[in-house]
């Protein structure tokens, strides 16, 4: 199986929860950071769009003693972005995704099989079907600039109303 990755993810191997996690990942899963949470056999995966609060969700993880980044290599928890894919390197995690498809990953070995995502999770509001790249028809005259989040470009499309989302490999 694999789980959905939308904007930054830190992707939790379920076996280091089990072994260091107070609870395991059912505690995990009972008591998440935030509602985009969702768990194969294999991985637990909580998405977020600030990269503070990432970074506090990370520490919290550490204090218990996972390993997320050692000398550039993710060893029981992976960032992984949308945009760029995986943060670092990373020899247990497998990420694949397709222009107007949901990105996913899942366990080096296992079979990727269905995607997980998070109980609410509907595709026809989410960052997936949201999520964009330069395509031949933006323009300034179809698309007006709203914000950057996390290095992520935000414009409205004016014939929709709808945001699109364009990553830069710049920053």
């Amino acid at each position: 199986m694999a789980v959905l990755i939308e904007a930054i993810n830190l992707v939790i191997r379920a076996d280091a929860l089990e072994r260091r996690y107070p609870g395991g990942i059912e505690a995990l899963l009972e008591n998440p950071p935030n509602p985009s949470i969702c768990a194969d056999r294999h991985l637990c995966r909580i998405g977020f769009i600030d990269a503070e609060e990432l970074e506090r969700f990370v520490d919290r993880l550490e204090r218990c003693g996972l390993a997320v980044l050692v000398e550039n290599r993710f060893v029981d928890a992976a960032v992984v972005d949308q945009v760029q894919g995986l943060a670092g390197d990373c020899d247990w995690l497998d990420f694949a995704g397709a222009a107007g498809r949901p990105v996913y990953c899942w366990l080096r070995g296992a079979d990727p099989g269905a995607v997980m995502v998070p109980e609410d999770w509907e595709y026809e509001t989410s960052l997936s079907r949201r999520f964009g790249r330069t395509t031949n028809d933006f323009s300034a005259a179809t698309h007006r600039f709203l914000r950057t989040v996390d290095g992520v470009d935000i414009y409205e499309d004016s014939s929709t109303g709808e945001e699109v989302f364009f990553g830069r490999a710049d920053r």
